[in-house]
């Protein structure tokens, strides 16, 4: 149920897959700031039941924490935490003095 830390570009896509099993099957969904994130979210951001979150067009907002939950009734639900890091592009501008 570990799924990889990952180092992310401004502006790329990824798909992270929280793969959890038990008898019987536990649901799975993720979080972020320990609210809930759906699969009719900002379209940026979406969760769908199967564990799969799906990140489109990243900004830097998107770096942090991620968490995978899964239960299934059958004591407390586990977690696992994961770490999106999100790298901007860098800018440089030199200037002209006239000497």
């Amino acid at each position: 149920m570990r799924p990889p830390n990952v180092t992310l570009l401004v502006g790329a896509s990824a798909r992270l897959l929280c793969d959890a099993s038990g008898d019987p099957s536990p649901l799975v969904r993720w979080l972020r700031h320990d609210v809930e994130i759906t699969e009719d979210g900002d379209g940026q951001l979406e969760a769908d039941q199967a564990g799969l979150l799906t990140m489109k067009n990243v900004t830097l907002q998107h770096d942090g924490w991620y968490e995978c939950e899964a239960g299934n009734g059958v004591g407390p639900p586990q977690r696992r935490a994961v770490h999106v890091r999100v790298l901007g592009n860098s800018v440089m501008q030199c200037k002209h003095d006239g000497l």
